[in-house]
């Protein structure tokens, strides 16, 4: 199933410190990388072309930390302030899948964020 994912959005940040948004197209080959400070102000935006090694060792890296199998939200009841996160993955087939987090993490999190860090070659996280 990782090998058919044509898109996907990644988010995290919160309004007190620097927010990240990747979006990447895997059949374009092409990354959109965009910076926010306190939560909401840009700061940043700028289009990263990938090599199909890097797409093919993240892909590799979203198997081996099994993301189709995170579970769709991840909560933190009573905390109202903090980090959000959000993963958005279009498939081939049209199917979809996302998962999402309020200052709570799949145990592979930091795993994934990696991941995004060395596809593109910027901050994540």
């Amino acid at each position: 199933m990782i090998k058919s994912i044509k898109k996907t959005s990644v988010y995290v940040g919160g309004y007190m410190g620097y927010s990240f948004i990747v979006d990447i197209d895997f059949k374009k080959a092409c990354a959109k990388y965009k910076v926010y400070e306190h939560g909401c102000k840009p700061k940043s935006s700028e289009t990263i072309l990938l090599s199909e090694s890097k797409i093919e060792k993240f892909l590799k890296e979203l198997s081996k930390i099994k993301i189709t199998e995170w579970k769709e939200h991840y909560p933190n009841p009573g905390v109202m302030d903090g980090t959000n996160w959000g993963v958005r993955f279009d498939f081939t087939n049209n199917k979809k899948f996302s998962s999402s987090g309020d200052n709570s993490y799949p145990y592979q999190w930091k795993a994934f964020c990696n991941a995004i860090k060395e596809l593109i070659g910027k901050d994540f996280g």
